[in-house]
């Protein structure tokens, strides 16, 4: 049980360290409780799209980047 309890923890705390250093979430300073979810939402689904394009080479800040340059 432990074990289970420690995986999900570890995961979620990846998770928000992905957020905190590549879409700088802790710098969001929106005051508006639905924009601020919305805003982080966002963040999550462009963390998955991001996860789920391993052909390109890069790390996720970089595939950020390049997504942020495409215009299509």
């Amino acid at each position: 049980m432990i074990e289970a309890v420690r995986r999900h923890w570890a995961s979620e705390n990846s998770l928000h360290w992905v957020l905190d250093v590549v879409f700088r979430e802790d710098d969001a300073r929106s005051r508006d409780r639905i924009a601020t979810r919305s805003f982080a939402v966002l963040r999550k689904l462009a963390f998955n799209l991001l996860q789920q394009g391993r052909h390109c080479p890069g790390s996720l800040r970089a595939r950020r980047q390049q997504a942020g340059w495409n215009d299509k």
